[in-house]
């Protein structure tokens, strides 16, 4: 029983990880279409040389990107958490990070939470640093849910357990173009 639900548990962690891996990053070939794959994702690079920090210029790109929004969260990867922890607004300016734990473990940037994902790019590279619109991606699960299975019948005589994990969805980007 310890082993099997340790085994659920692991599994749970690896869909997990596929779903995430598939709404960032999925090429729409067999997958879903990721957000980092979409027709209309909107991208910003920076504008010092720096791949540490946050350049004044980078945080009105980061402000302009989130007005009239609406309904929208941040991804980033663990790597760029901290760097997004120390982000001011300009010189000697307030801070654009806040800590709301009672919306987001992670915190907020500019007012709308954040949320960690290993499925991420690495900080300093594209897809770190995600603001996802609600409202630009379809995302649905059959209705059950994630289905699991175990059985004996696998092999028996040798005392052996199976397990299985399905999960069936569908992604796509609700934009064509930026």
């Amino acid at each position: 029983a310890f082993l099997a639900a340790y085994v659920e548990r692991k599994m749970a962690e690896k869909i997990r990880y596929k779903v995430e891996n598939y709404v960032l990053n999925g090429s729409g070939d067999g997958e879903p279409t990721g957000i980092l794959n979409a027709p209309g994702l909107n991208t910003l690079t920076k504008n010092d040389s720096t791949t540490t920090t946050f350049g004044p210029t980078d945080l009105m790109n980061l402000e302009a990107l989130t007005i009239g929004a609406g309904k929208g969260f941040w991804i980033v990867h663990p790597t760029a958490l901290s760097p997004i922890r120390v982000v001011k607004s300009g010189t000697g300016g307030y801070p654009l990070y806040t800590m709301d734990f009672k919306n987001s473990p992670a915190g907020g940037l500019l007012g709308y939470p954040i949320y960690k994902s290993v499925a991420a790019q690495t900080f300093g590279t594209a897809g770190d640093v995600i603001f996802v619109n609600t409202d630009g991606y379809f995302l649905a699960f059959e209705q059950a849910g994630v289905q699991n299975a175990t059985t004996i019948a696998f092999a028996f005589d040798q005392n052996l357990q199976s397990f299985r994990s399905t999960l069936y969805m569908g992604g796509a980007p609700t934009l064509s173009a930026k």
